[in-house]
């Protein structure tokens, strides 16, 4: 199994990286990382939706109705 990615750090400037202690900044890229896997999910459920409404756009339906019955005409 691979390594878990490093901590994005570098997402802070320094000064506020220098004043966070270490579990701070831990939890702060765990925080990170879940917002970019919430904001995948999003953008998936959303490609998904357009793409099935698309596909249901192009299906056509054709209604096929019986001939009239020579009573009605009467």
């Amino acid at each position: 199994m691979s390594p878990p990615p490093p901590p994005r750090h570098d997402l802070l400037p320094p000064p506020c990286r220098d004043l966070l202690p270490p579990d701070v900044l831990h939890s702060l890229s765990l925080s990170v990382d879940a917002a970019f896997a919430a904001a995948a999910a999003v953008i998936a459920v959303g490609a998904a939706t357009v793409s099935t409404i698309v596909a249901a756009s192009r299906v056509r339906f054709r209604i096929v109705l019986p001939p009239p019955r020579i009573e009605d005409e009467l």
